[in-house]
């Protein structure tokens, strides 16, 4: 797939003789050293010719009437939808309101439902204590491999 030229929306003005004269010109100086947009040139001119060379339509005799009936119908929804939109339209400030609270009323209850159990109450008050029993028992394994590196295995109560 080619990538399009950016020269080639200005070709439906041209063929129509919307472009001004420099714009015309500068385009012709461009066409003769672009390919593709000689290519959609022409298939737009083909296209065209196709579309001129179509008979002309008749409406049906009942065209008017139907046409003004679907206008009819069609106003007469929008009517409905107008009505409903400035009824709707002075509520707005309300609802905005009522959805805020509901969305904080919400946060408030379901935000925070994981309340500090006693377990973890006391490990946070005891922190120091259990940092130590760490330490202490990494000492009693250290003590344990120092032991069985020496050939001693030491008995544990």
């Amino acid at each position: 797939m080619r990538k399009p030229c950016k020269q080639e929306p200005l070709l439906n003005a041209y063929l129509d003789g919307e472009l001004t004269e420099a714009q015309a010109a500068e385009l012709k100086r461009h066409l003769a050293d672009c390919p593709g947009c000689r290519r959609a040139l022409e298939t737009l001119r083909h296209a065209d010719a196709l579309v001129r060379d179509l008979p002309p339509l008749a409406p049906s005799a009942a065209f008017d009437r139907t046409f003004w009936e679907k206008v009819d119908a069609l106003e007469t929804g929008s009517r409905y939808r107008i009505w409903a939109g400035q009824i709707f339209r002075g509520w707005r400030p309300v609802w905005a309101a009522v959805l805020t609270g509901i969305a904080v009323a919400a946060l408030i209850h379901f935000g925070r439902t994981d309340a500090l159990t006693t377990e973890e109450v006391f490990i946070a008050q005891h922190i120091e204590l259990l940092e130590d029993y760490d330490v202490i028992s990494q000492l009693d394994m250290l003590e344990e491999f120092d032991a069985a590196g020496s050939g001693t295995v030491k008995e544990t109560s």
